[in-house]
């Protein structure tokens, strides 16, 4: 009864051993497909296709904005009309300095955030070009 399902649930696709009458397998065990077709005869080519020279830096962007805590971070300093200081994010996003920092430093070494030093605090803002730039990539 179990040969008779399997039987039925073999892909046609699949190249037949006509030495043994069972489908070839790969190394895994798993059924071998036949050969599609050349890779020539697959599509017409489009064109030249120019390969994005920014890429690194798009990723690079994209990579800094990759925790949800900057993404907040991003979105809040967006949202004001001056710098904001350290003091305000902490109790805002609710997290500890150390976390902050650790957060600011992949933000302002990718470029979306600018950074002033005033004695012991650091007031951030965010760098509308790096925005700008991720912006006119998304188009």
């Amino acid at each position: 009864m179990v040969a008779a399902v399997t039987t039925m649930c073999i892909d046609m696709s699949l190249t037949i051993d006509p030495t043994t009458t069972t489908a070839a397998t790969t190394e895994s065990g798993r059924p071998r497909r036949a050969p599609g077709p050349a890779a020539a005869d697959c599509c017409v080519p489009s064109g030249e296709v120019e390969v994005f020279a920014g890429a690194g830096r798009i990723a690079e962007l994209a990579k800094a904005l990759s925790d949800p805590l900057r993404v907040q971070i991003v979105d809040l300093l967006c949202s004001s009309e001056q710098e904001v200081c350290q003091c305000e994010l902490i109790p805002r996003l609710q997290i500890t300095q150390p976390l902050l920092s650790h957060h600011m430093r992949k933000l302002v070494d990718a470029g979306l955030i600018e950074v002033q030093r005033r004695h012991r605090w650091a007031y951030y803002r965010v760098n509308r070009a790096a925005l700008a730039e991720l912006a006119d990539w998304l188009g």
